[in-house]
């Protein structure tokens, strides 16, 4: 991670062909004056939010993915064009799915209004190319993780809650940071059950991917 926070405004809202697609958030319901400036709210403990976070060993982990510079505005169309194809090249390699579809990001530039990010799909190992997407490894080391439970619209008071966790402590910022969409909303409609789980890396060996 290069920039001075990775606030998130990516969520999860549509099913296309049987792959989760991110979308682009709203911030609306984060807009409390009243508990903004208390520190258990930006920690996820406050009010309506109540967020585990906790530090945990990371292990290497292997994607076939799509990178690049995105514009805010584009997020939702970036992952759309990419995760269904992405999904179907891994079948048609004989590639082995080894999680959910997962959001990766190394830089939001609230300047810019862009994000350095990949739309992937772990696999089992690395791999060379397939399908014209690119194989992205992250390294071992410790991960900032917490599960974020409920509508997807709300997913960004969770980067919050790790936003202050690392502010606290001193942590610097992450390598990157992976958002894996855990529930399909197509199988489970109520809301309140959507599992997303983030996860701040910070590798053993800095630098790689960026």
């Amino acid at each position: 991670m290069t920039t001075r926070t990775l606030v998130g405004r990516v969520g999860l809202s549509a099913i296309v062909l049987g792959v989760l697609v991110p979308t682009a958030i709203s911030q609306e319901d984060l807009r409390d004056a009243s508990a903004a400036d208390d520190p258990a709210w930006r920690h996820g403990s406050g009010l309506r939010f109540i967020y585990d976070i906790r530090e945990m060993p990371f292990n290497t982990r292997h994607y076939i993915a799509y990178r690049d510079t995105v514009a805010f505005s584009d997020i939702g169309d970036f992952f759309l064009q990419h995760l269904h194809p992405i999904h179907e090249s891994l079948g048609s390699s004989g590639s082995e799915m080894a999680g959910p579809p997962t959001g990766l990001f190394w830089v939001w530039d609230e300047e810019t209004e862009t994000t350095i990010m990949a739309a992937g799909i772990p696999v089992t190992g690395p791999s060379t190319e397939v399908g014209g997407y690119q194989s992205i490894t992250v390294r071992a080391g410790k991960a900032v993780v917490t599960d974020h439970y409920g509508s997807y619209d709300a997913s960004a008071a969770a980067h919050e809650a790790i936003d202050g966790y690392l502010n606290d402590r001193g942590l610097g910022l992450p390598d990157i940071v992976l958002e894996e969409y855990l529930t399909d909303p197509a199988l489970e409609p109520d809301s309140s059950k959507w599992h997303t789980r983030i996860l701040y890396v910070f590798e053993d060996e800095h630098g790689a991917h960026r």
